[in-house]
């Protein structure tokens, strides 16, 4: 219960940490970063066109992203990933 009391005292939470021997070193890891072509969007200024650019323009960069995902997962070693984008 001191803790508990100590935290309500205090107003702070006091993180736990899980890295390398107990410390907020992280766990070495890889990261594989691609980089595709860039894309141009218009400019628009009408409001009422900006909705339609803006869903035009996700759907073009969610279509390339899973091209580039698709095209370079197995050498980064996830041959059997699949891309999931919400």
């Amino acid at each position: 219960m001191l803790l508990g009391r100590g935290r309500q005292h205090l107003r702070v939470a006091l993180p736990l940490f899980w890295g390398r021997w107990g410390t907020p070193i992280p766990y070495p890891g890889t990261l594989s970063v691609v980089i595709g072509k860039p894309m141009r969007a218009p400019k628009v200024t009408d409001p009422e066109k900006m909705h339609r650019a803006v869903d035009k323009l996700h759907a073009e960069f969610v279509e390339k992203l899973e091209a580039l995902f698709e095209r370079h997962k197995a050498e980064c070693g996830y041959a059997d990933a699949v891309l999931e984008v919400f």
